[in-house]
Formats: C-alpha cells, structure tokens, sequence
C-alpha cells in the first residue's frame, strides 16, 4: 500500500483501546483510505467531514440545551427555596369573609389549614351554626356541614362587639407571627378570643369588648 514508517505508527495507536468521539465514528471509510494513499480529491474530503461536522455540531448544541434547561431548573429551585413563607394571616381572614358571606352570619372560629390546605370556618346564622371548609387562598366554599353551638356561647357572641377578624389582627400584631387557629371560648367563667399563632405555645387572649390583649 506505500504506507510510511508514520502511517504505521499511527495506524498501530489507533489499535489503542480509547474512547472514540461520535463525530470521528460518523468519518466514512472513503476519506481513511484516501488520507493513507496520499490521493485525496476536496470532493471526496468535503463529502466526508461536512456530515462528521454536523453530527459534531448537533452533539454541542444539546450539549448546550441540556446544560442551559440544568441551569433553569437549579435558578427554579433557588427562587422557590427563597420565596418567603405564606402569608398565612391574609389567607385566614379571606377564608373567615368567604364563610361570612355565604352564610350571612358571624364566625365565631377558625381551624388550622388541613393537609390540603383548606380552612374550618364555623359562623353562627340566625338558623343555627354551621362549619364551612374554604380553600387554601380563602376564597371559594369547598362543603358545609352543620355545627353544634351551646346557648351560653350564642348569648356570650351576641354581647361581643370585637369581631373574630379583629381579634386575629390584634393578636398577630401582637405575637408577630401568622396566625394559626382562633376561636371564642371561656375561660374561667370569661369569654374571650383566643388566637393561636405559629411557632408560638401560647395563645393570645383578646378582650371580645374592648379589644385589648388580655393574656399573650
């Protein structure tokens, strides 16, 4: 074949076990053969390497895509791990308005998000008490159910003029905190708010008349 001392020396490396680039596998045979006779015409050359160029091309950019759609994904996860935690107060006072207006009454208590989000609003209506479950954003009425509500309790939330919403938004510019749950209770004898906040283990205790803080 006329082949030089140096043709065989690299005919003999490429004998040498090695990882081979995708673009290098796609040469055909033609441009080989022609490069070890010495003969090789542009048109055999150009047709060789612009298929091996476009394979090499194609390999860069997905190369490109997958690391651009990675560096997506990583900004994604970073802007999510810094946005700050729910506005659970707003949502919680949506959700007392929502069960307010559909049952044209007064809530008297509010629940802590379930697992899916949703509220616990009871309100109390001239035909009695009912419970409504409210979405996580407050603002639509997922089920009713009736609630059970003593006499005492009734008298004691007509005499009240500090509403429940007021009593939350009193209790967490107080604790600092969103709110977690609230309901009237008595205490000792005394009705009176009480406003659960998070991360706190003590209730805030609003004055359902004057509206002040009794207890924090």
């Amino acid at each position: 074949m006329g082949w030089s001392n140096a043709t065989v020396i690299v005919a003999m490396e490429s004998m040498t076990p090695t990882r081979t680039p995708l673009w290098l596998a796609t040469v055909p045979a033609a441009l080989l053969l022609a490069s070890c006779s010495g003969s090789a015409s542009p048109e055999v050359v150009n047709s060789a390497v612009a298929p091996a160029t476009q394979v090499a091309q194609a390999s860069t950019q997905a190369s490109t895509t997958t690391q651009a759609s990675t560096a997506t994904s990583s900004s994604a996860a970073a802007q999510n791990s810094a946005v700050p935690q729910q506005d659970l107060t707003a949502a919680g006072l949506a959700a007392i308005a929502t069960a307010e207006a559909a049952g044209e009454g007064r809530a008297y208590a509010i629940d802590d998000q379930d697992e899916d989000g949703t509220w616990e609003v009871d309100v109390l209506m001239d035909s009695g008490a009912t419970e409504y479950t409210i979405s996580a954003d407050g603002a639509q009425v997922v089920k009713t159910e009736p609630e059970d509500l003593d006499s005492d309790e009734r008298a004691a939330l007509a005499n009240a003029t500090v509403t429940l919403t007021q009593a939350i938004t009193t209790a967490v510019e107080a604790g600092g905190q969103p709110l977690d749950d609230a309901d009237f209770d008595d205490e000792s004898g005394v009705w009176a708010w009480e406003v659960s906040l998070q991360t706190r283990d003590t209730d805030i205790v609003i004055d359902p008349n004057s509206g002040g803080v009794i207890s924090s």
